[in-house]
């Protein structure tokens, strides 16, 4: 009998959204979770080669402007062909966010997920409060093309 996503999902207690990135070495889900997922999928006989070990790489995500950009469109392409040698440790998630809405910037800083921010943001207080923000947090940011500057006193 093939086994299936949803009986591994079922068996350690997750969705199967999580299954599948354990499986497939997505990352975002945390170690113990990730152990639960692969203990299921051996104890079941899963139908196919599991990861070895399951290791939480880097996750950056990069934040950049309007797609349609010149300039960001290059930025985007040049961060996939750097991030190709490293694909098996560090994931590299593009977000593009529309540069002239300071607020649609913030919001993105404050929701990412990824262990460290590379952001293509204007010196706009509520981007400049956002980072601050991430960074209080232990979040390293890096900001390209203009300098945001620290929050203001």
């Amino acid at each position: 009998m093939k086994r299936k996503l949803i009986d591994v999902a079922r068996r350690a207690g997750v969705g199967h959204a999580t299954v599948d990135r354990v499986l497939n070495e997505r990352g975002g889900v945390r170690p113990e979770t990730a152990k639960r997922v692969l203990d299921a999928a051996r104890d079941l006989g899963f139908d196919r080669k599991l990861p070895t070990l399951y290791r939480q790489g880097l996750r950056f995500e990069v934040l950049l402007g309007r797609r349609q950009m010149p300039l960001c469109a290059r930025l985007s392409d040049a961060i996939v062909r750097f991030g190709r040698p490293f694909k098996d440790i560090v994931a590299i998630e593009r977000t593009f966010v529309d540069e002239t809405r300071p607020e649609l910037v913030a919001e993105a800083i404050l929701k990412s997920r990824g262990n460290a921010l590379v952001v293509y943001g204007q010196d706009h207080e509520l981007i400049i409060d956002a980072i601050a923000e991430v960074t209080s947090a232990g979040k390293p940011v890096v900001t390209i093309v203009s300098d945001v500057p620290r929050r203001r006193a």
